[in-house]
């Protein structure tokens, strides 16, 4: 997530060399949401499993620049809970290298989905729904050219 300063950054990988990367500028000067054909592009494999519906997307080692294999995956749960009214909608995303992948490589996983969880039937908008956020470590700050 976010913006990466001129599509450009440095990565010091596990045998210890710092490795420059130049990726697509697709954002005025700056490379966003992954390049010209971000994960946001991509079809995604699809499965049900009990509540939850899980996507995952293998992305090469050089997917849009970057080094390193990885598999990203992304479950939604709808969940109901007796004591309180409609449904909660989970979503859990995870990124992991592929098996002997030694590179090392940036991922900043986002979603930009909006969900009426009150159903079309109530007059409940995006507004008044509550976002809780119970494992964010912290955030990326930005300045005015990101």
């Amino acid at each position: 997530a976010n913006r990466i300063r001129n599509g450009r950054f440095d990565l010091v990988q596990q045998r210890g060399e710092t490795v420059s990367y130049q990726l697509d500028r697709n954002n005025g000067p700056n490379h966003l949401h992954g390049g010209l054909d971000g994960f946001g592009n991509r079809i995604w494999e699809g499965e049900i499993v009990g509540n939850t519906v899980r996507f995952t997307l293998i992305s090469p080692d050089g997917d849009q620049g970057y080094p390193s294999a990885i598999r990203v995956i992304a479950e939604y749960s709808l969940l109901r809970f007796e004591a309180e009214p409609g449904a909660k909608l989970c979503l859990t995303m995870r990124a992991s290298h592929l098996p002997d992948e030694t590179k090392s490589t940036p991922i900043a996983l986002a979603q930009h989905s909006y969900f009426n969880l009150a159903s079309h039937s109530y007059n409940v908008g995006i507004l008044d729904h509550n976002l809780c956020l119970p494992n964010i470590e912290g955030f990326t700050p930005v300045d005015n050219s990101l």
